[in-house]
């Protein structure tokens, strides 16, 4: 009797451990779910990084809002 149980045994250790290198680890993203990486640039005055996007240009030169580029253009007249 005990040799069946420890066949049973053995045959679960088996089929557990096939089962586990079987079974996908992680799940890769779909394609859909993979968006674009965001283009971040700084801010000239405070250095924040922001998207690119969402960026205010004066003269070219990127800033967080339009407080900071008027702050900015004070300082750095052209």
């Amino acid at each position: 009797m005990r040799y069946v149980i420890l066949l049973v045994l053995i045959l679960l250790a088996i089929l557990y451990y096939r089962w586990r290198r079987m079974r996908p680890v992680g799940q890769k993203p779909q394609a859909a779910d993979v968006q674009p990486p965001v283009r971040t640039i700084r801010c000239a005055q405070c250095g924040l990084v922001l998207p690119e996007k969402e960026a205010v240009r004066m003269n070219g030169v990127p800033f967080c809002s339009t407080r900071h580029a008027r702050a900015w253009q004070e300082h750095h007249p052209r």
